[in-house]
């Protein structure tokens, strides 16, 4: 690979648990991975993961400890898709047999946002969240069932948004800062948020829904989102 100019190579992980890797008949195991990732690193390439959230055998938790593990990797960058039940494949037969039960979309959601705040704490890039669309995938039936959605990444990350806006005006109430009463929660004078300018649509959510649900839970009379070129990705500020 060095010889034919590779400078980046992504290793299909999917799960650090080894349980889920032999119920998922990954062929390899937790071990594996780790070693790839260190070869790779002590040979001068960068590295990326890809990983599955909800496979058959994960438990409660079992996500988020591949999650914890992963970055101790300290890979360079990282993809995520909750799994999909394909038409076809052995997977389907173990859904309709009652063996296998998907992701709901709130819970997949939830887990891709807690991956996505924790990869981008420790620096390192979510290159993609969700499986890619493709012409195969639109098919009818294709997707026998789990959470696939076109836009899954704005999902993910609306939803981060709106938990971090909902800690920084909680906080900013409990210091009772930019007129917000500890007692009421209310701010006549309203408040607002700075985002870089990708993010503007990921804070106000699909049709403002984050704003709207902001002003009913904090009784703020106005909220004002401005962009901010000088913020990277995934960085909320708040001010009065």
């Amino acid at each position: 690979l060095k010889g034919r100019g590779v400078t980046t190579v992504e290793v299909g992980v999917q799960s650090l648990d080894d349980s889920v890797l032999r119920t998922a008949q990954r062929g390899h195991s937790s071990a594996d991975a780790v070693k790839a990732v260190a070869l790779l690193k002590e040979r001068g390439f960068k590295s990326g993961l890809h990983l599955m959230a909800g496979l058959p055998g994960e438990g409660p938790g079992g996500f988020a400890e591949t999650v914890i593990r992963a970055v101790a990797l300290r890979p360079d960058t990282v993809r995520i898709h909750p799994t999909l039940v394909l038409r076809d494949t052995p997977l389907a037969d173990r859904f309709r047999g009652g063996e296998y039960l998907p992701l709901g979309m709130a819970e997949a959601v939830d887990l891709c946002k807690k991956a996505l705040r924790a990869f981008t704490a420790a620096g390192i890039s979510v290159i993609r969240l969700g499986l890619q669309t493709t012409p195969a995938l639109e098919e009818p039936g294709s997707v026998v069932a789990g959470p696939f959605h076109p836009a899954f990444r704005t999902l993910v990350e609306t939803a981060l948004f709106l938990e971090m806006a909902t800690a920084l005006l909680e906080a900013a109430r409990a210091d009772d800062d930019l007129g917000l009463s500890a007692k009421t929660g209310t701010s006549p004078q309203g408040v607002q948020f700075s985002v870089c300018p990708a993010d503007l649509s990921n804070l106000c959510g699909y049709r403002r829904v984050n704003v709207a649900v902001l002003k009913s839970r904090f009784s703020v009379g106005e909220i004002r989102v401005v962009s901010d070129p000088a913020l990277p990705r995934l960085a909320l500020v708040l001010a009065a």
